[in-house]
């Protein structure tokens, strides 16, 4: 009769003790674990601490009296072993109750110690209050923390499967967490790009997500705990939980000179058996293989530890067994998303010899008209050379898991896009469609490899000449456009075939959409009408989610929709946003212009204003205001109108977050500028209405910033639309000047010859659609300094030289002083009209003054009276320069103020 011993309970070892007894009635069978449990369900610890899971007894899956009962199984808690007597095949145990010491005969010995948590050897780690989660005692321990100092704040240190689900548990709790990642991205089972919905879904719940810093220190105060982070981030606490990951609990191993990987892993045969042949190890603490690669792999989940402890009895009873491998199959559900994964992700695809694409799409869970339909974003990597399946992941509200284990089961019998495509899978409106998300990644990959289909990573996006082509609708791109340094057009792809003219069979194109599908439709089209066409593969969509991840903001290329980007919503809620295009502030806030300031939950920023007119807007989350070390006002995203706070070069304001946020910071007077742009083209587009569209569209209007817009809005009726081909030299070095440029469509190269050198011409500029040249020499009564030559043909905008002279000459409209104006108003002369937003008339205005914010004037002309004379104002007089011509445009006599209210030397209202 055989005696096995089994070290460790859990996963592995318990299963392997019922396995070796339902194959051998005959087998003397001993479980020796150290904790108090034998057979405890450790994935379910989360979920126990935030209250999902009731009571411990939930937790335990078996106990020592079910294993002697039902299986006449030994199973002792509360026994460490210590030693391994190879030579004599015996065990050391240590009876951890009684204290006794004894040693245990064996003829197989069977290894399931798991892993231990790290905790590294920052200072202050043994402060109280620290914890690592692996057993049911830490766990308790953890919530006896929780109810007897009344946490109300966390840290969670990683962003794996135990951070994020300890993370969302806190959250059930009502407890209020940071998380804090070393790495740029949470979830490393996932490509980078992949997690970009689930830090959405994590942070629209109010967790604070710290991606690229680490831990340094932490520090007890006399209240609570700091934690003190490499980026200089001091957050505080009432309680840590370090999720940094596991180290295998390989001692006892070392110790008896079984052999390790180099990583203290145990190394074990494909049956499991380790160095030595009458010692097996399964579980957490062993080095597996990679079933695709055959490379050696670690992988601490619980089902690999289960399958293991199965095929180590059944080797032990004499079978033919042996394991496959692992392939990282794993889910994980934070919230209401699910995101899974199989097989190689690209990042481990990067560092081998694989020669593999990477395909994504967007398909719903099921079909759309049945109602509750849901994305899932998914991803595909398949061999270039045959279509094998190398690994997918997927992330969505529903569905995910069940695409992947699909996927999985392909993997794990070598099957390729070919079977995808062909898969026969369950189908009824509310649990699929007809072509699954499974049979899409398959068709999109077998159109690959027939040859059907090319793609273009969207890394390459632009490159080598290539225009955009992107066919999506026209509302979609108002939301959301493409932005790149290259030529990006416009087509939508019910006019694709009737606009073929306006694309160039010799320029290769790269085609988007939303999610994919339609610039399929597109690429096909093209190629069959002769032009170059490939895929960027699932839409903007995907490229959103490259752009999240990315660490320089996407390369070249933007794109914004609405469930990524605060500024939608900002642009929505703010007035002072709110009359500008959204292209325009996701520009100008790439460019700097508009500065972001991301705040986790309990960090605050003191700002003083660089200039005499910055404000400051709330994108997303909750914060207070706090001057004078007085809580002064409380923002909030949930309102439906946002007021702007002001700041000031004399006195500074905190800004505290109680949720993670997100403040944004500009310029007054820039902002009034643009305001008043839009404005006054909308005005001028009465007279000259082929201007409304171009002036609209332009990339840089803050070259006429410092000029009076009345004198812009004359000068610019009197531009002309010229068309020029490639090639054409449009100014050239040295010449006198004649007009004023505004590339409507087109690019261009700058070269100028140095006075200093013989080099010759230097390109030192490259123009796109919106910028604009020539105006230089006119200002200095000089001669061209450039020479510009458009490289693609292109559609300008000209202003002739003595029109733009007239441009940069003194204001057209009337104006008055504040004296004048005050004065006037006082003898009833004239009333004031102030033409700012709510928000600015909330926090001061002129007594006596109506209001009719600029973007409103037009439709509430009516409320005025044109038998009285108006002093219309604004902050700093951009916006009131363009409303008295509005108004004088509609038969009203007006004047408008000078300096705005900015400089007003009198008594104002504040408040309500």
């Amino acid at each position: 009769m055989a005696k096995i011993v089994i070290v460790g309970g859990v996963a592995g070892g318990a299963s392997c003790a019922a396995r070796l007894r339902r194959q051998d009635e005959t087998a003397e069978i001993t479980i020796l674990e150290k904790g108090p449990y034998v057979s405890f369900a450790n994935c379910g610890l989360p979920y126990y601490i935030g209250n999902v899971i009731q009571q411990e007894d939930e937790l335990l899956i078996a106990d020592t009296a079910l294993f002697e009962e039902r299986f006449r199984i030994d199973a002792r808690v509360l026994h460490e072993v210590t030693g391994i007597d190879r030579a004599n095949k015996t065990v050391t145990v240590h009876d951890l109750k009684s204290g006794e010491t004894y040693d245990e005969p064996y003829d197989q010995l069977v290894l399931s110690p798991g892993a231990i948590p790290i905790r590294p050897p920052f200072p202050g780690i043994d402060i109280p209050g620290i914890f690592t989660i692996r057993s049911v005692p830490d766990s308790n321990q953890v919530k006896s923390w929780i109810e007897m100092h009344h946490v109300d704040r966390a840290v969670v240190i990683g962003g794996g499967f135990i951070g994020l689900e300890m993370a969302e548990n806190l959250v059930h709790r009502d407890i209020k967490v940071n998380l804090i990642e070393r790495d740029q991205q949470i979830m490393p089972v996932l490509d980078r790009e992949m997690t970009a919905p689930v830090v959405e879904a994590i942070e629209k719940n109010g967790i604070g997500v710290l991606l690229g810093d680490s831990v340094t220190s932490f520090e007890q105060t006399d209240v609570d705990i700091k934690v003190h982070t490499e980026a200089g981030r001091s957050i505080r606490a009432d309680m840590v939980i370090l999720a940094i990951g596991v180290t295998p609990d390989s001692a006892l191993a070392r110790d008896a000179g079984l052999e390790l990987s180099g990583s203290g892993h145990i190394v074990v045969n494909a049956r499991l058996q380790t160095s030595d042949p009458d010692i097996y190890a399964v579980g957490d603490a062993i080095e597996v293989t990679h079933a695709i690669t055959g490379q050696p792999c670690v992988l601490p989940l619980a089902g690999p530890a289960n399958r293991q402890g199965r095929i180590a009895a059944d080797v032990i009873s004499g079978r033919e067994r042996s394991f496959r491998g692992v392939q990282g199959t794993a889910v994980c559900g934070l919230f209401d998303v699910t995101l899974a994964a199989t097989g190689l992700s690209e990042k481990q695809l990067e560092g081998s010899e694989i020669d593999y694409s990477a395909i994504y799409a967007h398909p719903n869970d099921h079909v759309g008209y049945y109602p509750g339909a849901t994305p899932i974003s998914m991803k595909l990597l398949f061999d270039n050379s045959n279509g094998r399946v190398l690994g997918a992941q997927a992330v969505g509200k529903k569905g995910a898991e069940r695409r992947i284990d699909v996927i999985a089961m392909a993997i794990q019998n070598g099957a390729t896009v070919y079977d995808l495509e062909e898969a026969e899978l369950c189908y009824a409106p509310q649990f699929g469609a007809a072509k699954d998300p499974v049979n899409i990644l398959g068709m999109i990959g077998s159109n690959i490899m027939r040859g059907d289909l090319r793609i273009t990573p969207w890394e390459e996006i632009g490159k080598a000449g290539a225009i955009i082509l992107d066919v999506r609708s026209y509302s979609e791109i108002a939301v959301s456009p493409i932005v790149n340094q290259g030529e990006v057009k416009h087509i939508p792809l019910n006019e694709l075939r009737d606009r073929l003219e306006e694309l160039n069979r010799d320029t290769p194109i790269h085609v988007s959409c939303a999610v994919g599908a339609r610039a399929n439709n597109a690429v096909r089209l093209l190629n069959h009408r002769g032009f170059d066409a490939s895929l960027l593969p699932g839409g903007t969509l995907t490229l959103a989610c490259l752009n999240y991840c990315s660490d320089d903001g996407g390369r070249t290329t933007r794109a914004t929709p609405a469930r990524f980007d605060p500024l939608v919503a900002l642009h929505e809620a703010v007035s002072p946003l709110s009359g500008l295009p959204l292209w325009l502030l996701q520009e100008i806030k790439a460019d700097g212009i508009l500065k972001e300031y991301s705040l986790g939950q309990s960090e605050s920023v003191t700002l003083k204003a660089s200039a005499i007119s910055d404000i400051l807007v709330l994108g997303n989350g909750e914060i207070d205001v706090i001057e004078f070390d007085q809580v002064s006002r409380h923002l909030s995203s949930t309102e439906s109108k946002r007021r702007p706070v002001k700041l000031s070069s004399h006195e500074s304001k905190t800004f505290y977050a109680r949720t993670p946020s997100t403040l944004y910071r500009i310029d007054q007077e820039y902002l009034d500028f643009f305001g008043s742009w839009f404005a006054m083209v909308e005005n001028l587009a009465q007279e000259r209405p082929d201007l409304e569209a171009i002036l609209g569209d332009m990339r840089r209007p803050s070259v006429f910033m410092n000029l009076p817009l009345s004198n812009v809005q004359e000068a610019l009726k009197l531009t002309t639309v010229i068309e020029a081909r490639a090639g054409d030299e449009i100014i050239t070095q040295g010449d006198t000047p004649d007009n004023f440029y505004i590339i409507i469509d087109g690019a261009a190269d700058v070269h100028e010859v140095g006075l200093l050198s013989d080099d010759g011409a230097k390109l030192v500029n490259q123009m796109v659609s919106g910028d604009h040249f020539g105006e230089d020499a006119f200002v200095i009564e000089g001669t061209r300094s450039a020479t510009v030559t458009l490289t693609r043909d292109s559609t300008l905008l000209a202003l002739d030289g003595e029109d733009f002279k007239r441009l940069i000459s003194q204001p057209l409209d009337d104006h008055v002083d504040h004296n004048t104006a005050k004065i006037q108003v006082d003898q009833g002369l004239k009333k004031l009209l102030d033409v700012r937003y709510e928000e600015e008339w909330y926090e001061e205005r002129i007594p006596g003054a109506t209001l009719i914010p600029l973007p409103e004037l037009r439709t509430r002309m009516s409320e005025l009276d044109k038998d009285q004379d108006y002093i219309v104002y604004c902050h700093a007089g951009k916006r009131s320069a363009v409303a008295d011509l509005i108004l004088k445009n509609n038969g009203f006599n007006s004047a408008w103020m000078l300096e705005g209210i900015r400089e007003w030397p009198y008594a104002v209202e504040k408040g309500l």
